[in-house]
């Protein structure tokens, strides 16, 4: 999907104009980051950044990932969308992570490369301002996430070994 049917989506499930303008800067993000993997498909990865949120039309919560998966099935997207959506939050949450908080226990770890892309693109976006893995990690750590951290960490690592340049120096 472009930028006019993402956004056409999100208005239609009246979407909060803070979201989708957050959205366009994860998915901005996520296709410059993409475009530095090999094999990595830009389409897939800009139409799950531009949608990652949807769930949030529904809830503000940590649930708004479960909500906007169901939306992504109910509108047809395809499955790597729908894992994006899924999977974007932190550096993913596990399945005895969900239970511990409460949400459905599902594997929500990204595991395409796709997926994988617009989480941690999602982790460098705050509102709509880029910023450093280090800022990330530290926001984590204040508040005893450190497991989520260090998952954070590796994906990183992962991800600028396979674009063969540090993240922290991609920009859109």
């Amino acid at each position: 999907m472009d930028r006019t049917e993402c956004i056409a989506v999100l208005k239609e499930l009246k979407c909060p104009e803070q979201v989708v303008r957050h959205s366009e800067a994860v998915a901005g993000l996520a296709r410059a980051i993409a475009a530095h993997i090999p094999d990595c498909n830009a389409e897939t990865v800009y139409t799950g950044g531009m949608l990652h949120d949807i769930g949030r039309t529904v809830t503000n919560s940590l649930s708004h990932a479960y909500e906007g998966e169901k939306i992504a099935v109910r509108l047809g997207l395809p499955p790597s969308v729908r894992e994006i959506i899924r999977t974007h939050m932190g550096g993913g949450i596990t399945e005895e992570e969900a239970a511990l908080l409460g949400l459905p226990e599902n594997d929500c770890v990204p595991h395409s490369l796709e997926s994988k892309v617009v989480c941690h693109a999602d982790n460098l976006i705050a509102d709509t301002k880029r910023r450093s893995l280090r800022d990330v990690l530290k926001q984590y750590r204040d508040k005893g996430l450190d497991t989520a951290a260090e998952r954070i960490q590796k994906l990183h690592d992962e991800l600028s070994q396979l674009a063969g340049v540090d993240l922290d120096t991609v920009t859109e």
